[in-house]
């Protein structure tokens, strides 16, 4: 059944989804204005160690006790939890066992989001600095945070009052309202582009990933929408009306309860935003380079977080931001207009075919713009380091001889000059 109602909160919760964007981006460009100002680490190219070489040891226990095998193992662990939460529980377990295994694992990611979203709004002191663990490890960027007096300050108070947003939304969950909805796509959104980051980041390497993911959208379709096609023209009547006596039935599995769905279905409008936000974040930071004036390098190893940017004109970034808002914008017109064909339900509220949307509209924009200006090549080659990566060990050896010869050819410039001031 049609109901307008759904589409007006709809529209609220974009326009929520975007004052979080705004704020997301504003505490990334606040880390990176800290982590541009840290001393590039003087051990990061000296050479590694040389690995210690235990001979006694059979080579089965070297390779069980390498950095892969546990990385490897860790990862076929969360894998196999994974699948034991997704296809073996439902089997061998009730409905109530489902809402306590699966809500608690929702409640603890809820309870996360929700605690970094208090640290933006209401900001904290905290520092970055580069650590490694062994010297033999890769560098890692570190955020520490300043213990303050103050009460709201600490650590258990934030907890608390994200601990009473979960259970808010839960609450309004089990009683069949989605009134928080929007609020938690804009938590989603301010949570992902604040707390996104790369070692380093390339523009055009972001632009090209995410036009490459609309066009993989684009082929997935054609491919899929080919295949069913030619499976429902060439499919026979009778086999299309037997059922296999291997296909398992899923009446007897165990499925939670529609509160619980409603949360974990949340997210969902969220991804037709998240990955033309971080082009949008991405831009701020360009438009922050582009006009504040820079600032001296420190030397010190650790830098504080600013609570606060001085302004700035920021083009790129309002362009992007708007014509995310025009994108958003026209996805709730067509779910308005068309949202009660029963045809076309299905891809109207898809947030994978609302991404053919945004992400088309949020990057043609930005390029139209910067090229308007006169800042598309410095746009498309803005890069920023994040953590600093050691050099190969043969670009170390070329810069070393590079510096040897250079000192070479100045001691005999020196000795020529010598010789002819004897004369």
């Amino acid at each position: 059944m049609f109901n307008p109602y759904q589409y007006h909160q709809s529209f609220f919760g974009h326009l929520l989804a975007l004052a979080g964007l705004t704020l997301g981006a504003k505490r990334v460009l606040a880390k990176w204005h800290a982590v541009s100002t840290l001393a590039i680490p003087a051990d990061l190219d000296a050479p590694k160690p040389p690995p210690v070489v235990q001979t006694g040891m059979p080579i089965w226990r070297r390779i069980l006790k390498s950095r892969k095998t546990a990385f490897a193992c860790i990862m076929t662990l969360i894998f196999s939890v994974e699948m034991f939460l997704i296809f073996v529980l439902p089997r061998i377990s009730s409905q109530l066992v489902l809402d306590i295994i699966w809500g608690g694992l929702e409640a603890a990611i809820y309870l996360s989001v929700f605690y970094n979203v208090i640290d933006i709004i209401f900001p904290v002191a905290t520092e970055v600095s580069y650590v490694r663990a062994k010297p033999e490890l890769p560098y890692i960027l570190k955020i520490t945070r300043v213990e303050s007096d103050r009460f709201l300050d600490k650590r258990n108070p934030r907890l608390a009052l994200a601990a009473l947003l979960v259970g808010a939304v839960f609450g309004m969950s089990v009683h069949r309202s989605n009134a928080f909805n929007g609020l938690v796509v804009a938590a989603w959104v301010m949570h992902i582009t604040s707390s996104w980051s790369t070692p380093m980041l390339k523009m055009r390497r972001l632009v090209q990933v995410l036009l490459g993911y609309v066009a993989l959208i684009v082929v997935t379709f054609v491919i899929v929408g080919g295949a069913v096609a030619l499976h429902q023209k060439y499919q026979k009547s009778d086999e299309s009306s037997t059922k296999s006596d291997d296909e398992p039935d899923m009446s007897k599995w165990a499925t939670p309860s529609d509160w619980l769905i409603q949360v974990m279905l949340m997210i969902l409008p969220a991804w037709s935003i998240l990955p033309p936000a971080v082009l949008v974040a991405a831009n701020m930071r360009f438009d922050a380079a582009s006009t504040i004036s820079p600032r001296v390098v420190a030397t010190s190893t650790s830098a504080t977080v600013p609570t606060s940017i001085p302004p700035f004109r920021m083009p790129l970034f309002l362009t992007s931001l708007i014509s995310l808002a025009v994108s958003l914008g026209l996805i709730d017109l067509v779910q308005y207009f068309f949202g009660d064909v029963p045809a076309l339900q299905g891809l109207v509220d898809a947030p994978v075919v609302h991404l053919l949307i945004t992400v088309p509209f949020t990057c043609g924009a930005t390029v139209l713009v910067a090229w308007m200006r006169g800042e598309l090549s410095d746009w498309w080659k803005y890069e920023e380091t994040w953590v600093p990566q050691a050099k190969p060990a043969g670009e170390r050896d070329m810069e070393k001889g590079d510096v040897e010869e250079e000192k070479s050819l100045l001691e005999k410039a020196e000795k020529a000059a010598a010789m002819l001031d004897g004369a």
